[in-house]
């Protein structure tokens, strides 16, 4: 914005100058950056492609005096909605986003808008953090429309009650306490499900079982609540415990940014995955800038290329409100 500096007051042939300048720093969202790097897995150095398989438990067969153990036992099923038998289950993810950001500043210019070289190295810091600021909120909004753009491998729903027409604030509270609950008791009858062996929460009936300390759960506003917090132990005074104890991760995506995603299911109220199902890898970041001689302007950049996919083959089990 273009402003007019003030003639001074006392002293009608000078005019009166901006000595103060100040540039606050709201281009760091560290929520968001652990959100990203929650789901982001190891980078590849070499190829475009990762491959992951799963393979079928054995039979087990009945002990006689007259078994063998001549022969091919290699282990084999039929896939949930597959017509033959396989050996293994094998998916890829392939790098398929190659974005570019692209910024501008010319630094003669710059000096005549700063006082001293502290100014203008100040301002060139939010320049770059301005780049890398923008490509996390892109992958955050990406990561948030994957959540509701996938199949997952169940759908648990839970009956709450209607607070709509609920107006006596005793009922409010009794409403929310038993809605709270059902929640919690929900993520606890499907954790314990997932830590033993079941066919139900993958695409392919594959059997597994995951272990606490590999589980996410995705927690969509406004259903973090305090029987949700107390049930994956964050309220524990003991550091002990909060450290060590096993317990899924828990990440929370706030309603407004839920509500931007195209995809946007308000019925949705989380989502418990193993923590690979769904993932961000790069192939390349690469951040540089050059000089431009002829305007005087230096040109930065930024490329990253990346892929964020779904592993179908692993557990994942999506609570939605019932209708």
């Amino acid at each position: 914005m273009a402003f007019l500096l003030n003639d001074n007051t006392y002293y009608t042939g000078l005019t009166n100058l901006a000595l103060y300048t100040a540039m606050y720093t709201t281009n760091k969202s560290n929520a968001t950056k652990r959100t990203i790097d929650a789901f982001t897995t190891e980078s590849l150095t070499y190829g475009d492609t990762k491959v992951f398989r799963s393979l079928p438990f054995p039979d087990v067969y009945d002990y006689s005096n007259q078994s063998s153990l001549l022969g091919n036992y290699t282990p084999k099923f039929t896939p949930t909605g597959g017509e033959n038998e396989v050996n293994a289950i094998e998916e890829t993810l392939q790098i398929d986003q190659f974005k570019l950001i692209k910024n501008t500043y010319n630094a003669r210019m710059l000096e005549m808008a700063v006082k001293s070289e502290y100014g203008a190295n100040e301002f060139i810091a939010v320049v770059l953090g301005n780049i890398e600021a923008a490509k996390n909120d892109f992958l955050y909004n990406l990561i948030v429309d994957k959540l509701f753009d996938v199949t997952y491998g169940k759908d648990e729903e839970i009956e709450l009650l209607d607070m709509e027409n609920i107006t006596a604030p005793t009922e409010i509270q009794a409403a929310e306490t038993i809605n709270n609950k059902r929640i919690s008791l929900a993520l606890q009858k499907v954790i314990d499900s997932m830590t033993h062996y079941s066919t139900d929460f993958n695409k392919y009936g594959l059997k597994q079982s995951v272990d606490l300390s590999d589980m996410r759960l995705v927690v969509i506003q406004p259903y973090k609540n305090k029987a949700v917090v107390d049930l994956f132990a964050e309220l524990l005074n003991s550091k002990y415990i909060s450290e060590n104890f096993p317990r899924p991760e828990m990440v929370t995506i706030p309603e407004t940014k839920a509500s931007e995603s195209k995809g946007y299911d308000e019925d949705i109220i989380a989502v418990l995955m193993h923590k690979d199902c769904i993932q961000l890898f790069y192939k390349l970041v690469y951040m540089g800038e050059f000089f431009d001689p002829s305007t005087l302007n230096v040109n930065n950049f930024l490329h990253f290329w990346f892929c964020l996919g779904q592993v179908e083959q692993l557990p994942s089990c999506c609570f939605k409100k019932k209708k």
